[in-house]
């Protein structure tokens, strides 16, 4: 592949994220929306959540085939349209069941897309591949950070929630449009033979699935329920709530455009383990003293930043020869268990209260911390272990 092909891959690759990023991020400041139009509580608000993620964590396992059989460009290409399909049908939804069936649709593609995205660049084999799977990942966070200000303001000053759905499906198909010209990378025919092997080192797949599904737990739910919690606990008003949530995927996009320097010069899960425990820090500190200091929380964001995409690299090289099976599973599970966590954050807001429910945020950071530095002790031993050998220390 030329250098040209090479960069125009990684950049629309870029900007796929970014539009993904802007639209599904939308669910969280629009929560409070749908529970005034449709009169929805948040047991259902809870319910449609695991819906979407459950929805997604198939998706993630069915896009790794698709990946198999027709490539990452063209899954790529197929979830764009699917997604964007999905977004213009829910923008003519006249009952909260039709939200959710217009999301089931997006969230198809969004799905199939993620795992293209997540496993494309991989394909490149450059030497800074940590730095661009951050750099993939900070569009994430810049796409979050402009949807929770945006359409926080926009919703605040009259804009229909439906107009903005309208939006998305556009943004959509232009994104489809400039990835059709992708050149797909080509994998040797060693690597095709490879990836045929039975998976090894089971045991720490499941392990790693569970680490990487308590931080999504922690990052997603950041953004579903932090609203709700600041508008219900707090007594803000949407437009002031997003600002807190903006803040944290603006600062969170600033450690992703930055950390993957970072990553490469200390190391993947020692960079992980630091970043989360500042992270859990500063987050509970926010919440436990409140007032001004709940700007605190959105500052965490910064070492929120480089665990997803570090630790993807993570996995694909402890699963080599299964990278892109793994990769899928993690992002599955990952998911499952954030889905999982968030229906428990709506029934829990509606018995006990979202001033208490909003701790099991920092609880499931708390988990992450504990698991990844299980994962690393684990490495060393198999490193070090001439009978159960590891490809590098991480």
């Amino acid at each position: 592949m030329t250098k040209n092909k090479r960069l125009y891959l990684i950049m629309t690759t870029f900007f796929a994220m970014l539009i993904m990023a802007i639209a599904d991020s939308t669910k969280g400041i629009l929560i409070p929306t749908f529970k005034e139009v449709f009169g929805v509580s948040d047991t259902i608000i809870g319910t449609f959540l695991m819906t979407y993620s459950l929805t997604y964590v198939i998706m993630t396992y069915l896009g790794s085939l698709l990946c198999a059989h027709i490539g990452q460009k063209k899954t790529i290409v197929l979830g764009l349209f699917i997604a964007g399909t999905g977004f213009l049908i829910t923008s003519f939804s006249t009952t909260f069941l039709h939200i959710i069936l217009g999301y089931i649709i997006s969230t198809i593609g969004i799905g199939i897309q993620v795992i293209g995205m997540n496993t494309i660049i991989p394909l490149l084999k450059v030497t800074y591949i940590g730095l661009l799977m951050n750099w993939l990942h900070f569009f994430y966070g810049v796409g979050s950070t402009l949807t929770q200000k945006v359409t926080g303001y926009l919703i605040y000053t009259g804009i229909s929630w439906r107009m903005v759905f309208v939006g998305y499906f556009f943004l959509y198909m232009l994104a489809m449009f400039l990835y059709l010209f992708v050149t797909q990378p080509e994998e040797s025919h060693e690597e095709k033979e490879a990836q045929k092997k039975p998976i090894r080192h089971r045991g720490l797949l499941v392990i790693c699935c569970m680490a990487l599904g308590f931080y999504a737990a922690s990052e997603v739910q950041t953004a579903n329920w932090m609203l709700n919690y600041l508008k219900e606990v707090k007594g803000m008003n949407t437009n002031t709530g997003a600002t807190y949530i903006a803040l944290f995927f603006g600062v969170f996009s600033i450690g992703r455009l930055l950390g993957g320097f970072v990553v490469e010069k200390i190391g993947y899960l020692k960079a992980i383990i630091i970043s989360m425990s500042l992270a859990l820090s500063l987050y509970t500190f926010g919440l436990v003293t409140g007032g001004n200091n709940l700007y605190i929380i959105s500052l965490s964001g910064i070492f929120f930043a480089i665990t997803y995409p570090t630790f993807l690299i993570v996995v694909q090289r402890i699963f080599v020869n299964n990278a892109t099976f793994a990769t899928a599973m993690v992002s599955m599970s990952a998911s499952a268990v954030s889905m999982v966590v968030g229906y428990a954050m709506g029934i829990l807001n509606d018995t006990v209260g979202p001033a208490t429910t909003i701790y099991l945020i920092p609880l499931s950071m708390l988990i992450c911390i504990i698991l990844m530095i299980g994962i690393k002790r684990k490495i060393h031993k198999m490193v070090s272990n001439p009978t159960e050998p590891l490809m590098v220390e991480l």
